[in-house]
């Protein structure tokens, strides 16, 4: 059995590679910001949400991080998919990147506009209910208010997980991009340029250090 086990696990250090060459800190920063933001206030939410909902995101953004590297061979074939087969012209289907980021701001603008309504919707209570002599400003009913007791609690945390999770995917699709554009050898003119150069000239150029010359179509 020891004899299966690979010397030299390339995959991993594929990973590595592409998590300290392409990634650089922004993904790693998209991923813990959830826990710094909570702490600071900056995101307005319930103090009785902080706590899980901080370390959901941050959870689920490291395992997207890993499972779209894993998938990398079918992204790779959907995003080069003319260089692959040498034919049409390369494109770099730059509107995924744009749709996340889309995406990430409708999940603010939604999660806004839940915990205000949220928030409203308490104070209406307590002041239905008389359990405040003083009406109670925002911040009070944020810190105060208990779990079982937040309305539209499951909605607030699906639009908090949201924003964070699809700006991750944004930065995470750029950089493997990048990084599968590299490891297929294709060059930045051949995608401004739009020549429709296979990949096996792009690698056998790249390994013989000449000039790949466009397929013609």
């Amino acid at each position: 059995m020891a004899d299966l086990v690979p010397a030299n696990p390339t995959r991993v250090i594929a990973f590595t590679k592409f998590f300290k060459g392409y990634m650089n800190l922004w993904a790693v920063v998209a991923a813990s910001l959830p826990i710094p933001l909570t702490e600071a206030r900056l995101i307005p939410m319930y103090k009785a949400q902080r706590g899980y909902l901080s370390v959901y995101t941050t959870l689920l953004c490291f395992l997207l991080l890993g499972l779209i590297f894993y998938c990398r061979h079918f992204i790779a074939r959907w995003l080069f998919s003319d260089q692959l087969r040498g034919t049409g012209h390369p494109r770099s289907r730059p509107w995924l990147p744009l749709l996340l980021i889309a995406i990430t701001i409708g999940f603010i603008a939604f999660y806004q506009e839940t915990i205000v309504n949220s928030v409203a919707q308490q104070r209406r209570d307590n002041e239905a209910n008389g359990s405040a002599t003083v009406p109670l400003n925002t911040e009070d009913i944020l810190e105060k208010t208990d779990l079982q007791r937040i309305h539209d609690d499951g909605v607030l945390a699906f639009f908090y997980i949201g924003i964070f999770v699809a700006a991750e995917c944004s930065f995470i699709f750029m950089a493997l991009k990048e990084y599968l554009q590299d490891l297929l050898g294709i060059s930045e003119m051949s995608l401004i340029r739009g020549a429709a150069v296979s990949v096996e000239t792009a690698i056998d150029s790249e390994s013989t250090g000449g000039k790949a010359e466009p397929r013609k179509t």
